[in-house]
């Protein structure tokens, strides 16, 4: 009989196992996809998951040592004195890191070992790109490894100074020296669709943080919006426009000139060879109609502003990027679409005629909703770099959560607290897909709606965002929402991945809501998720 309850119990525990174990997974997978980067306030949500995970494997290998079942292989948590910690005497039974056996109970040993050492790792037996930093990172700084491998072998070095079974070995003496030497050379590349090897990743990271204050982790493996980020102002400010790609590669002049080289003369331009227009006839953009004449007053014009293009009247990659970075420094664009209108603030800003900065806000309703009214008192509220974070946007996290930073995805928490300030209450949640089952729907856009987009499509999803909507532009609707592009402002975006469109339960939606005329003003191409994040 007893066995039969014990039985009973190793069932339900190892299914609360499973449930607990899947809620950690999907946990780590949302917190990384806000930025690259945990935060203090998601680690501690990780670290709460874990423990969960750390007590039901404890009381499984109670169990299982009563029943006699797989002790050697069983997990390293024992239960002492209700506290559950970590047999740390035994030995690694297989190799730990990068391309390891990782057995778990060996990778939970390992991590708590790390943890010893002022690591702040999850113990929860899943070796991934944090756990494989920080072992480099260990061999880096307590091994004397010149070259970290990021693997811990039974017998090996990195092992016995880790378990305190042998002292680190002293580095071979060299000749003091106040030459900084040489970095090693990149294995692969690292940035926007790279190759993104660990050791590689925290190489440029430190290169990045040494040549432009770029205030990234380096001890972070993971190359998330903010490192791409930063590749390409480096490339933008050290090696010019043209070739800003997001990417380092091996050999290339971005690489060259982040490990201490310089960048290649900047040769002549080619005289003009087509007659600029002294007026667009049409847009001049990728996929537009970008007229010869059309693009070499832009090309022309470009030049003025510090730019080196040949007036050729030929549209390429170079240029459309030019304009793009132009829209965002000179003409205040937030979501910068490299397109440039006849007679539009791009093209009279071009030409030095004084127009407003920042984006225009469409034409609403006379009686548009309080809410509204307050969310645009809000609009410029923005991000601050490095480690310092916008009170502002810390205020709209206190409606969902803890967040203490302006780095966390704060979408939701924006619509949150200028609802509240509405006296409309709102969800409470940081999920932006929370507001899909909130309020009363409405089958198409209509102004001051609260429009819910999920990014994962139909379905369960956790990738969402939120906005209020504002206007159209053609068919896409103007959204006035927080976290775009880290800012509050009015973006573009499509409607396919729009899931709800919402108002408060006792709003009486005035009939003029669903007119909408078209906007204009520059607010982009149709954002992405990559904007939202």
């Amino acid at each position: 009989m007893a066995n039969q309850n014990l039985a009973e119990q190793l069932k339900k525990l190892k299914q609360q196992l499973a449930i607990w174990q899947q809620e950690l997974t999907n946990y780590k997978q949302w917190a990384i996809a806000n930025d690259g980067v945990i935060s203090k306030t998601e680690q501690y949500e990780i670290d709460r998951r874990a423990s969960e995970v750390d007590k039901i494997n404890a009381r499984i290998f109670q169990i299982e040592k009563a029943k006699g079942i797989n002790q050697e292989a069983a997990p390293t948590e024992v239960q002492q004195s209700g506290k559950n910690t970590v047999n740390t005497s035994r030995k690694i039974s297989g190799t730990v890191g990068q391309g390891g056996a990782n057995i778990a109970a060996d990778v939970t040993l390992v991590q708590t070992l790390l943890n010893k050492f002022g690591y702040r790792l999850t113990t929860d037996g899943d070796c991934g790109k944090k756990s494989i930093a920080a072992i480099m990172d260990f061999q880096s700084k307590k091994a004397g490894f010149s070259k970290p491998d990021g693997l811990i072998s039974p017998d090996g070095k990195t092992w016995k100074i880790l378990s305190g079974s042998g002292a680190a070995e002293q580095p071979q003496t060299t000749p003091t020296t106040t030459t900084e030497q040489p970095v090693s050379k990149l294995s692969g590349s690292v940035g926007e669709g790279g190759k993104n090897v660990a050791a590689d990743v925290m190489l440029v990271k430190k290169l990045l943080n040494k040549v432009i204050a770029a205030g990234l982790t380096e001890t972070d493996v993971n190359v998330g919006p903010k490192t791409v980020a930063a590749i390409k102002k480096f490339q933008t400010d050290k090696l010019g426009a043209a070739k800003v790609s997001g990417l380092i590669e091996v050999d290339s002049e971005s690489w060259k000139v982040l490990n201490g080289g310089t960048a290649a003369p900047v040769t002549e331009q080619p005289a003009a060879t087509v007659t600029p227009n002294a007026v667009l006839s049409a847009q001049v953009g990728l996929g537009k109609a970008n007229k010869p004449g059309d693009v070499a007053a832009i090309q022309q014009l470009l030049n003025t502003h510090g730019y080196k293009f040949a007036v050729d009247g030929v549209f390429n990659n170079a240029l459309s990027d030019a304009i793009k970075k132009f829209q965002k420094e000179k003409v205040g664009s937030s979501s910068p679409d490299g397109v440039v209108d006849p007679g539009g603030k791009t093209w009279k800003t071009l030409k030095g005629e004084t127009v407003p900065s920042e984006n225009t806000t469409p034409a609403g309703p006379l009686n548009k909703p309080n809410w509204i009214s307050i969310a645009e008192g809000e609009i410029g509220q923005k991000e601050k770099a490095g480690s310092e974070h916008n009170p502002k946007i810390v205020e709209y996290h206190s409606t969902t959560g803890k967040s203490k930073d302006d780095e966390t995805a704060w979408c939701s928490s924006f619509v949150n607290w200028v609802m509240n300030k509405a006296g409309q209450g709102g969800t409470n949640s940081a999920m932006a897909v929370s507001w899909a089952k909130w309020g009363k729907k409405v089958t198409k856009p209509a102004y001051g709606c609260i429009a819910v987009i999920d990014w994962d499509g139909p379905g369960p999803g956790w990738k969402g965002h939120v906005g209020f909507v504002v206007g159209m532009k053609g068919s896409s609707i103007l959204l006035l929402g927080g976290n775009q592009s880290n800012a509050v402002n009015i973006s573009s975006f499509g409607t396919s991945k729009v899931i709800a469109y919402i108002y408060p339960s006792n709003f009486e939606i005035p009939e003029n809501f669903y007119t909408f005329g078209e906007a204009s003003g520059d607010f982009g191409d149709d954002t992405d998720i990559g904007n939202t994040r």
